[in-house]
């Protein structure tokens, strides 16, 4: 079902200046962050590591005076894994190294001292295992309510961006709704006004087709009235779309209104096989409009197919509601025309009106339904019309 026109992407912004000179000075965003966040595997191999070095360069230095200004260099590096730890992996990792890096902290030569000594540093030791818990549960404690604090605001924000989105959406819906229905009341009038004169023209037709039978005049009466019934069913169309009726509403089975459709629109296309299954619970709506829709989409099908091929007609019920689709063989929409598809004036078809589709979807949404592509590839289309069933399933 070709449908001409199309919208053209949008070209993508380029940065601000100051974002395209920041770009060319050397720090990537994006090195950075995996400097700061590298993988887990990378993260415990560092601190493993860390801890490992830390820990023999402790145990390889003498507990003499002329070292003791390296051990206390020495024992304060054990507090760079467990910061890493906290930092990394929150509080239970901060927890689980200061564990490690308390148990390798004392000094196997401590037994060498007076026991004055011994006593102070021990307590020293002691004081300093303390302190690396302590560190590794305030770091991770941190880091795990800035991580929440980050991840709320990026849940607050994308919230934000999606309302946002949501709120254009509407105002663009509602622009283009009140576009179209000043379209619709403007080509309405003139389709109005336009077929009075039609009306008069072709009654010219047939009294002059009488006098002329036989006349090689008589062929351009022949197409002057041809190209007033096209006019006619033009204007018919445009009226249509602007002022649909009301629907009258009432419970009906759908399926013996989809055979009845089948039947109607086979007599017209006989090339066209026609598969219907499924089933569905009585329908709240317009009888007359929904074959009215049904057909519109049978007769799109059958110029995607040019004549021939298999249109397939599926009921089923979803989430309280009825839904028919139908499937065609032919080659697809044009991806171009997508945008617009429902729009009214959108046709591929030199002699179509483009307000089939558009009807179609205002008689739907005035039946409380949504008529929707669900599917268009090289091999076929598939339409889905939703529309409202009863409280009493199969009734």
């Amino acid at each position: 079902m070709p449908h001409p026109g199309s919208t053209a992407p949008a070209c993508p912004l380029s940065p601000p200046p100051s974002e395209r000179k920041s770009l060319h000075r050397g720090s990537h965003p994006m090195t950075s962050q995996r400097w700061l966040h590298p993988a887990p595997t990378t993260q415990w191999g560092v601190i493993v590591t860390l801890l490992v070095i830390i820990t023999y360069l402790h145990n390889n230095l003498h507990m003499g005076m002329e070292h003791n200004l390296s051990m206390i260099l020495v024992q304060k590096l054990y507090f760079v894994p467990v910061i890493l730890a906290g930092f990394w992996s929150g509080l239970t990792g901060g927890l689980v190294v200061a564990a490690m890096a308390a148990f390798l902290y004392p000094h196997h030569g401590h037994m060498m001292l007076a026991p004055d000594a011994q006593d102070l540093f021990l307590s020293a030791q002691a004081a300093d295992m303390t302190l690396l818990l302590m560190v590794g549960g305030i770091v991770g404690f941190l880091r795990d309510r800035l991580q929440k604090e980050l991840e709320e605001r990026r849940a607050t924000a994308d919230a934000r961006d999606r309302a946002l989105k949501e709120l254009q959406s509407s105002f663009e819906q509602l622009t283009r709704a009140d576009r179209l229905s000043s379209l619709g009341q403007l080509s309405a009038g003139i389709a109005h006004e336009i077929r009075n004169p039609l009306t008069a023209m072709q009654g010219a037709v047939d009294i002059l087709r009488e006098p002329l039978a036989g006349h090689e005049e008589a062929r351009f009466l022949e197409r002057m009235g041809s190209d007033i019934a096209r006019l006619e069913r033009l204007t018919g169309a445009i009226l249509d779309y602007a002022r649909p009726p009301e629907p009258d509403i009432h419970l009906f089975q759908p399926l013996p209104l989809i055979e009845e459709v089948a039947r109607i629109a086979q007599l017209g296309e006989p090339r066209i096989d026609f598969s219907i299954g499924g089933e569905a619970p009585a329908v709240l709506a317009d009888p007359g409009q929904i074959e009215q829709i049904l057909l519109n989409l049978i007769l799109n099908a059958a110029q995607a197919m040019e004549g021939c091929g298999e249109v397939r007609l599926t009921l089923s019920e979803e989430g309280g509601r009825v839904v028919i689709a139908v499937a065609d063989q032919g080659g697809g929409i044009d991806p171009d025309i997508l945008p617009k598809l429902f729009q009214p004036f959108a046709t591929g078809r030199a002699e179509g009106t483009g307000l089939g589709l558009a009807t179609s979807s205002r008689l739907a949404a005035t039946n409380g339904g949504k008529l929707a592509l669900l599917a268009s590839t090289p091999s076929g289309t598939t339409f889905q019309l939703t529309l409202p069933a009863s409280e009493h399933p199969h009734g």
